[in-house]
């Protein structure tokens, strides 16, 4: 079994996303596929340091490359996900997901503090 990488990025993932009634009208209409293809938007999007996918020809390119899918067929399952299903949100030329930016937010803080903590021992180390 192949292994993560020590800088594989982390975000949250429940692990009955399964079962919310958005996930399952996007797989009663587009199948397991579907859902293979929302979870590499959100991987795509937690791989952007703003957590957001710009609508950009090449960035459409590359998701068309990873996924082996269309890029029109891909442009249209992401307005899906927008408009039917309420799974991701859109604003000027962005695509986003808000419980991502929400999670994301939480463990960019808690990291913010550890490092913060560790520079405040590292100084306290020094003056010694």
């Amino acid at each position: 079994m192949a292994t993560m990488g020590k800088d594989a990025y982390y975000f949250k993932h429940l692990s009955n996303a399964r079962n919310d009634p958005k996930h399952i009208a996007m797989v009663k209409d587009h199948g397991v596929r579907g859902y293979g293809i929302y979870w590499m938007f959100v991987e795509i999007l937690r791989e952007d340091a703003r957590y957001k996918f710009e609508d950009k020809d090449y960035n459409w390119i590359g998701f068309s490359e990873v996924t082996r899918c269309p890029i029109d067929e891909l442009k249209n399952f992401i307005g899906e996900c927008v408009t039917k299903y309420d799974l991701i949100s859109r604003d000027d030329n962005f695509f986003y997901s808000m419980t991502m930016l929400r999670a994301m937010s939480e463990i960019d803080l808690l990291r913010d503090k550890k490092r913060q903590a560790a520079e405040t021992r590292w100084a306290k180390q020094d003056a010694l």
